[in-house]
């Protein structure tokens, strides 16, 4: 049975449809994660207990005393255990150790960047679901702008980038059905302002040490913080959300009444946010139990 209620599987078949057939009706999932992924997934992560703790300081429930480095730091090292207990227990012992020295490469030098840049919002809540006319939101936080009039709403969004991608978020925001449907949920919101974490182009050298490696990392944003980090205001309204929703499922189900066995690529969005992982597939040079395992 397709999910109708999901924003996500709504938002990847107006992006294209056969992607979403092959996420969705084929269940496909990568048998590998890209470092894109991982390192998206991993910044993600941080960023979720990151801004939870700062919440817990903001209102100053239960680490009263503690300076907002040594929450960035507690915030790191929670995620660090988790992770660690999952990956290496799988076998991961090194991808464990790469993504480690990236993450408390950043860490540091994003608290430093933040300080100043988060002076201003007041964190009200964190991983906040949400749904309108059916269709669930999940949004990574809500804030409180406290020189707006009135301590304006936003919903505050988390997302990683190749550096020089991370203006489309901008551009497509007021078109995008998983956008406005945060902005629909969140009662007096404004719009969304989207937290921008670039990825460097670096690699760990041969023989380089996970310290060594981290310090150069470290180095890396320390020396262009407002190169690797960025945010971008986007006001926005959620006024129209329902008639989108409503002819997308529309669109939807029609496709899948037909019975299709293929449906239309958008071949625009081969590249949008980096490459589709299910580009070979549409390409018919490589098979999906090649490249892929499958939901359940």
């Amino acid at each position: 049975m397709v999910d109708l209620k999901s924003v996500t599987s709504l938002k990847t078949f107006i992006e294209c449809a056969e992607k979403w057939r092959w996420s969705y009706i084929e269940k496909l999932i990568p048998k590998t994660e890209g470092p894109s992924l991982v390192f998206g997934s991993w910044v993600h992560t941080w960023l979720e207990k990151y801004y939870g703790r700062k919440k817990e300081l903001d209102s100053q429930q239960g680490i009263v005393g503690l300076s907002p480095s040594q929450v960035a730091s507690q915030a790191a090292d929670e995620l660090i255990k988790e992770w660690e207990q999952k990956i290496v227990g799988e076998g991961g012992a090194e991808m464990f150790r790469e993504n480690v020295a990236m993450l408390l490469g950043i860490n540091l030098s994003y608290h430093k960047w933040a300080v100043n840049h988060d002076k201003d919002l007041r964190i009200l809540d964190v991983e906040v679901e949400g749904s309108v006319n059916g269709l669930y939101a999940r949004r990574d936080a809500v804030v409180e702008v406290l020189s707006e009039p009135n301590k304006g709403i936003w919903v505050l969004e988390h997302k990683t980038h190749g550096l020089g991608h991370g203006y489309k978020y901008e551009e497509t925001a007021r078109f995008d059905i998983q956008a406005l449907t945060c902005v629909a949920v969140t009662e007096g919101a404004k719009g969304i302002i989207y937290n921008l974490i670039g990825k460097p182009a670096i690699r760990q050298r041969q023989n380089e040490t996970a310290k060594e490696f981290n310090r150069r990392m470290t180095e890396v944003y320390e020396s262009e913080p407002d190169k690797y980090y960025q945010r971008r205001t986007v006001p926005m309204s959620g006024e129209g959300i329902l008639s989108r929703i409503d002819s997308s499922r529309l669109a939807l189900k029609a496709y899948l009444e037909n019975g299709l066995t293929k449906f239309p690529q958008n071949t625009s969005a081969c590249f949008a946010f980096g490459r589709c992982p299910f580009l070979p597939l549409c390409q018919g040079v490589a098979e999906p139990d090649d490249l892929f395992g499958r939901r359940k």
